[in-house]
């Protein structure tokens, strides 16, 4: 770091440049995203010892500073409890739902997840307590989602409780804003008729708001009339609905579609409409026809619910329904109650349970062939499709998920554009992250399971060639959508391909997607043994090792005595290496022994003598072999070849252990030459060797302290285009340098670009240039 103080004959000064500030780590580390970090540096309010200092202004300054971090933190908290959920992990999600209670005791969505992360990892008794806690101190009457999870969790545990809540509203959980607006309406009611659009599928709850609603007024002494929809007559039957009752509060309800609501508008001119509320249920289309030709006062819209929300009015339902079928139907609904009821409903009186991977989609056939309510709710989804549509919805179904990141480009090629917009606004489809989604996984397998077999394989197919024609992660992805429609030897050869051509990249996200599919269409042995060695080497590179050595083990079988059993263990030596494992690099130490005795390639030879020296590096006991061990690797990384960059993994790995054993123990002078020394044989590497060398460079110009030397070196570095991650390195430590130099709007400059690489290379989040700029 250098000292923190400067002093000369005239004065004493503080050296910013050497100093640290947490709050600064703290917000970087948010912009960042790492929210990990965040969290572990918020230890309570900011500066709590600074306080009653007489000074108004720096009061009010403090109070919004910590008022600022506790949201910063709160926010991160959110963020880690919806990922830990997502990802099935209860028992963090418990953790980051506790400190986001402790953080805000009236936060209704950190106690639902608490409670509802407790009945998931099965302990329903204890998400009961803390319901009855909060009960206990009054507020729980308000908080409708608690109740609902208290329920879910009596459930469970077979316990008994008192709901706090009121009759009417335990029966419309989810959509009390629009029953609250009705009621609202309700009020104001006078001279001025008042019409209503309630727009949403069918099963979104618009009949039992209503009929809830229709309650209310009769108990207000109103009248409620029901109008069947009836185009003929409509507009009879609503002047003489209007003609009864005259004076008194009337609430009529009526199926509308647009003609409807032209007509409920002459209706009103000839009648007298003091004291009227008009409801009607509309699809989204005609709604927004009336609305922009000014025929409603209000539309309310019912949108799906969230699938917690959902799952648990299901299971509330009826308690035959396991919590498994639960979620299924909801998720399978898109978050619609009604025909969320309709699945389970069928599932329990046939005894289905959805299980596996493909569960969700065997149950939606089983309850959509064994139900006819289940067929009327999606055939109505269904009805306003155009051919085009359908075809492209059955089209976005059959696709695999990782083809939908680039389903803008397969959408192109078959001129679908005006109908994927037309799905996008009928809430067929969604985009997260620009990876497009359906809303309405029943209705597209509907689609899909009338498409006979052939045709699948032809949009499979179609769907590759366009793929082929993109960047490696379209081409990674057009191999699994070849082995989708059966083409196993095709979709072998392009994942092989495109897997070693990311290797040498450095994309090693898409060398481990393609190395799967290669890996799982692997016809022969042989095969199974060249994708194998592609995928763990992919895994390797992102620091997977335990799965890698899962898939070395798989193929381990396979391998004949010779160069192909040799290179199985050199990977298995290198992952033990990697892993930190004292046991498996002994183990490994001794098969990779006995297997270079049957090695005939040169180049596999040299890479595995290297392994060795590193294993035995590790292994030394005494300081007299360990510095023995070390000057042999130094001397064997003398002799890298061309023919060596096929084993690239392992020389580098070997040159980063003898560089952190110099720089740890000797100078920087020791460690800059050694660098040197190097850097012509590791050229011969590749990729692999550039990224090492990076990081060695980096090392060096921090160590030394002289930043303005550091950042000479840095931009005069050579290396290959900017299409790798060794050039996103480089610009990040160049963005580090300057941001301590203080120069930070070119510091946000090549930041900015870092960011921007990082997301094209599909960098790992640990390996993001944030991460590496917080470290610096």
């Amino acid at each position: 770091m250098g000292p923190l103080l400067s002093v000369d004959t005239h004065s004493v000064r503080l050296m910013p440049n050497r100093i640290g500030y947490e709050l600064d780590r703290f917000e970087k580390a948010f912009q960042a995203r790492d929210h990990e970090t965040v969290i572990d540096l918020y230890r309570g309010d900011f500066a709590p010892e600074l306080a009653n200092l007489g000074a108004d202004g720096f009061e009010r300054w403090l109070d919004a500073e910590r008022e600022r971090c506790r949201v910063l933190v709160t926010l991160a908290l959110r963020n880690a409890q919806r990922t830990a959920e997502a990802s099935g992990d209860w028992d963090q999600t418990c953790l980051a739902a506790l400190r986001l209670v402790r953080q805000n005791e009236f936060d209704e969505e950190a106690h639902c997840a608490l409670m509802r992360g407790l009945c998931m990892k099965g302990d329903p008794a204890s998400a009961l307590a803390h319901y009855k806690a909060l009960r206990d101190a009054g507020w729980v009457g308000e908080a409708l989602k608690l109740t609902e999870l208290a329920e879910w969790a009596g459930g469970e545990s077979g316990s008994r409780f008192l709901a706090v809540h009121e009759p009417a509203e335990a029966r419309l959980s989810g959509r009390d804003d629009q029953f609250r607006r009705l009621t609202e309406a309700l009020r104001s009611a006078g001279p001025v008729p008042v019409r209503i659009a309630l727009v949403g599928e069918r099963g979104m709850g618009r009949n039992l708001v209503t009929r809830e609603f229709a309650r209310v007024v009769q108990s207000a002494g109103g009248v409620v009339q029901w109008l069947a929809a009836d185009r003929g007559e409509a507009e009879v039957d609503l002047a003489e609905a209007l003609g009864r009752h005259a004076g008194k509060l009337r609430l009529i309800v009526i199926d509308a579609d647009a003609r409807d609501w032209l007509n409920v508008d002459a209706a009103l001119r000839t009648e007298d409409p003091s004291r009227t509320l008009i409801v009607g249920l509309s699809r989204s289309a005609a709604a927004r026809q009336a609305e922009a030709a000014r025929l409603l006062d209000f539309v309310l819209t019912f949108d799906p619910l969230d699938a917690d929300v959902c799952a648990a009015l299901v299971h509330q339902g009826d308690r035959r329904c396991s919590l498994p079928q639960a979620a299924a139907s909801a998720k399978l609904s898109g978050g619609n109650p009604g025909l969320a009821r309709a699945i389970t409903r069928a599932w329990i009186s046939h005894e289905h349970e959805p299980v596996g991977i493909d569960g969700d989609m065997e149950g939606g056939r089983f309850a959509y062939e064994r139900s006819a309510e289940v067929r009327s709710l999606v055939g109505h989804q269904l009805e306003p499709l155009s051919p085009g549509e359908r075809e492209l919805a059955a089209v976005l179904t059959v696709l695999t998920p990782t083809s939908r990141a680039h389903t803008e480009s397969v959408v192109a090629e078959r001129s679908a554009w005006d109908d994927l917009d037309r799905l996008k606004e009928r809430g067929w489809i969604h985009s997260i992250d620009g990876v497009i989604r359906l809303s309405r996984l029943l209705a597209g397998y509907v689609l899909a399971w009338k498409l006979v077999e052939r045709e699948r394989a032809r949009i499979h197919l179609e769907a590759a060639r366009t793929l082929e024609k993109g960047n490696l992660s379209a081409r990674s992805t057009a191999a699994g959508e070849l082995a989708a429609a059966g083409e196993h030897s095709q979709a072998f050869d392009r994942g092989c391909e495109v897997a070693l051509e990311a290797l040498r990249a450095g994309r090693s996200p898409v060398a481990g997607q393609a190395g799967r599919v290669a890996f799982e269409c692997a016809a022969s042995g042989r095969d199974r043994l060249s994708a194998g060695l592609l995928l763990a080497e992919a895994e390797l590179q992102r620091g997977r090792f335990r799965r890698a050595t899962a898939v070395l083990h798989q193929i381990a079988a396979t391998a004949d005595r010779g160069n192909d059993l040799s290179r199985v263990h050199l990977t298995l030596a290198r992952a033990a290496t990697a892993f930190g494992d004292p046991f498996a690099r002994g183990l490994q130490r001794r098969r990779l022994s006995e297997a270079r005795e049957h090695a005939t390639d040169g180049a596999l030879d040299r890479a595995m003598a290297v392994q060795l020296r590193v294993l035995e590096a590790m292994e030394a006991g005494s300081q007299e072999d360990r510095a023995s061990a070390f000057e042999a690797i130094r001397r064997t990384l003398l002799s890298i070849a061309t023919g060596d960059a096929r084993y690239a993994g392992i020389w580098c790995d070997a040159f980063r252990l003898l560089f952190n054993e110099v720089a740890r123990h000797q100078t920087r002078s020791e460690a800059r030459l050694l660098l040197e020394r190097s850097r012509y044989r590791l050229g011969h590497l590749g990729y692999e060797a550039g990224r090492t060398i990076a990081a060695a460079e980096f090392w060096v110009a921090m160590r030394g302290a002289h930043l303005r030397d550091a950042l000479e070196l840095l931009r005069t570095l050579p290396g290959p285009p900017d299409e790798n991650r060794y050039g996103c390195v480089k610009l990040n430590n160049l963005g580090a340098v300057l941001l301590e130099l203080g120069d930070f709007d070119a510091a946000l400059e090549r930041l900015s670009g870092c960011q921007a690489m990082d997301e094209e290379l599909e960098s790992p989040e640990a390996d993001r240039a944030y991460a590496l700029l917080n470290q610096a």
